[in-house]
């Protein structure tokens, strides 16, 4: 299974005022390129699409013919968006049974039955050749309080929690050699944020062990 893994793509930000519109269509452009080139079997966009909650009707028009674009002009492909947090998780998420006909999933929020988390359908299948080739744990930006309280009750072990929790969904349906690939909007402590703003780095941080080692890969944003 091949993949591409981007994130944070934040359409719409400005820079001093700057319009930065024909960036964001020249981004597109070189990403149409390297899915052409490479041929991935599925995109994670692991959130961030937009900069802020509300973006301006020409941005949310140009996001949906891009990766209408996208879809169109690579049969087979799937792509998996979820929100981070600077996205509205009920703007990004009101037109995914449309995206699905398109072969994109798109996961704003965790839903919920009987006021708990349903955790399938953070359970997405990747398909090659109409086969099952591996499974996504597709987990979108979710505020510390929204992850179910863990044995040990801070922040890095409600994620751990919740992702062995994902994992362990996955393994009992996943066949022998199918890979999990976990998703999410957050970062590692430690991490290099040269460049970046530092304040980064306090939100949402854990520590590289919390996801299971049977994990093969692991695509966040933030």
């Amino acid at each position: 299974m091949k993949i591409l893994h981007t994130s944070d793509w934040h359409l719409g930000q400005s820079f001093y005022n700057f319009n930065r519109e024909e960036e964001f269509r020249e981004f597109f452009r070189q990403l149409r390129t390297i899915i052409r080139e490479e041929k991935p079997d599925a995109m994670l966009v692991s959130g961030d699409i937009f900069d802020v909650a509300t973006p301006s009707n020409a941005i949310v028009t140009m996001y949906n013919k891009e990766l209408l674009k996208i879809q169109q002009e690579n049969e087979g492909l799937q792509t998996i968006i979820t929100a981070g947090n600077h996205d509205s998780p009920s703007r990004l998420s009101s037109a995914g049974i449309l995206w699905k006909e398109f072969g994109v999933t798109v996961i704003g929020s965790p839903t919920r039955k009987d006021g708990e988390i349903d955790m399938q359908q953070m359970i997405v299948p990747i398909y090659k050749n109409k086969q099952i080739s591996g499974w996504v744990l597709a987990v979108p930006y979710m505020h510390s309080s929204s992850y179910p309280a863990a044995e040990n009750d801070c922040y890095s072990e409600r994620v751990r929690s919740f992702y062995n929790k994902l994992f362990d969904i996955a393994d009992e349906i996943r066949s022998s050699g199918q890979p999990i690939i976990a998703m999410g909007h957050l970062t590692l402590t430690n991490s290099d944020l040269t460049g970046h703003n530092t304040t980064i780095g306090m939100m949402d941080s854990v520590t590289v062990d919390i996801w299971n080692d049977g994990i093969a890969y692991v695509a966040l944003g933030h």
